[in-house]
């Protein structure tokens, strides 16, 4: 054979989902979670927030420990590909590709004379979200974006990150800190947690800047005292330099899910959409958290307060963030990196 042959995914095929686990509504009892380590206490967790890969298998006739070279990227012509790795075998599992997005894919024999290559291969990922990453010592971390938007546009996916804490009760591992340093090129640690917390840069410092922000999450939005920490949190979404932005609680679930709520409702995020991001982090170790928990009851009823009667998520986070100083002209900024058009097929949910 003078070619190798991609066998999966099949050319124009549709990958299953990208998450391990489904959210159903309920907590997910699978038999075989993933267990991660409380390090303040020493107990384990169950953790299903975890990413699902795409398997790629091909065919080729020669020794099988022959050394592949395997390209994956989204041109067409894999001129930037976003996976370029050598390995041995006929298949590989490659993780966190975005959802509901075309890919191309080739192997090669990596040492081969003269070149013995695959042709390129298209394949298009599972439109379900969310993004899950695992990065190895933590829990809840998530892609913010992938979500079709009001109007058919959707959030960006790459950017913005929301995770749990990376010490304290759990500690990232160095596997961890190379998903977040290398493969997400994080440049800005937006660390939402306060004193007695341990707050601190956990990531290169030469590489990644650490802001800490104290805020209060849910009802207690509408606190004065809380108004400059939400601005400057908002401020620092409008500029391009701090992307891809990561940020994070303790649990990545209440502050954090009130910043997340707010991003998303300003690109347009539409309410059930809202919900639903809001209750995946019942997926990680940090129990439920369901749009009738009394603080995203709180959170909803509070945002009811800007905008008028019957006034859009979005308006009434516009109005909220005009309120805690926030320019115009910051919002538009923000929109404008986070929103792209929205490609030609379904939507990114649950």
């Amino acid at each position: 054979m003078t070619r190798i042959a991609l066998l999966s995914p099949a050319a124009g095929a549709t990958t299953p989902p990208l998450q391990t686990y489904a959210w159903t509504g309920f907590r997910t009892h699978a038999r075989d979670p993933h267990i991660i380590r409380h390090a303040a206490s020493g107990t384990n967790t169950f953790d299903r927030s975890l990413p699902h890969p795409v398997r790629l298998l091909w065919h080729d006739d020669a020794p099988r420990d022959t050394c592949y070279r395997v390209i994956v990227g989204r041109r067409p012509d894999l001129a930037t590909p976003d996976v370029d790795i050598l390995c041995t075998g006929r298949e590989r599992c490659i993780y966190h590709l975005h959802v509901d997005t075309d890919y191309a894919w080739q192997v090669s024999r990596a040492a081969a004379t003269p070149p013995v290559t695959s042709p390129i291969q298209s394949f298009h990922t599972h439109a379900r979200g969310p993004r899950w990453i695992h990065a190895p010592g933590i829990t809840n971390l998530r892609d913010l974006g992938g979500w079709l938007l009001t109007g058919g546009a959707r959030l960006r996916q790459g950017l913005v990150y929301r995770a749990s804490e990376m010490n304290g009760h759990l500690q990232l591992h160095p596997a961890g800190r190379r998903v977040l340093e290398d493969e997400l090129g994080i440049r800005t640690d937006l660390d939402l947690r306060g004193e007695g917390e341990e707050a601190r840069p956990v990531l290169d410092s030469r590489r990644v800047r650490w802001i800490n922000e104290p805020i209060r999450p849910y009802g207690e939005i509408i606190r004065d005292i809380h108004f400059p920490g939400y601005r400057r949190i908002i401020e620092l979404f409008a500029d391009r330099a701090n992307y891809p932005v990561l940020f994070h609680c303790w649990g990545g679930a209440d502050r954090a899910g009130t910043v997340a709520y707010l991003l998303h409702a300003l690109c347009g995020g539409d309410a059930e959409h809202l919900a639903l991001d809001y209750e995946l982090t019942s997926m990680a170790v940090w129990d439920e958290r369901l749009r009738t928990n009394s603080g995203y009851r709180a959170l909803l009823a509070t945002l009811a307060m800007f905008g008028g009667r019957g006034a859009s998520p979005r308006t009434q986070v516009e109005h909220y963030l005009h309120g805690v100083g926030v320019t115009r002209a910051t919002l538009a900024a923000i929109r404008d990196i986070l929103i792209e058009p929205a490609g030609p097929r379904g939507a990114c949910a649950p």
